[in-house]
């Protein structure tokens, strides 16, 4: 039953796909809402914040959120911070 949710959790954080931009930790946050919404609804078992966290850092961690991309040259980019 774990390992068939633990395959749930990876497949649903590879095929999520989030069109905003957020930092790493408010993408999982938002992930895991949607995650639990959708388990919810089909009457599956889901996990919780934390061991989603986990899954997620531990079989998906080559999915990362990518840091904003600026078209700025050095200085200015620099001055923007």
């Amino acid at each position: 039953m774990f390992a068939e949710t633990v395959e749930k959790v990876v497949k649903f954080i590879k095929n999520t796909k989030i069109k905003h931009s957020f930092c790493q930790g408010a993408y999982q946050v938002l992930s895991w809402k949607q995650y639990a919404d959708i388990c919810t609804s089909m009457g599956q078992f889901l996990v919780g914040y934390s061991k989603f966290c986990d899954l997620w850092n531990q079989l998906c961690p080559f999915i990362l959120i990518m840091q904003l991309a600026t078209d700025l040259c050095w200085t200015c980019q620099k001055n923007n911070n």
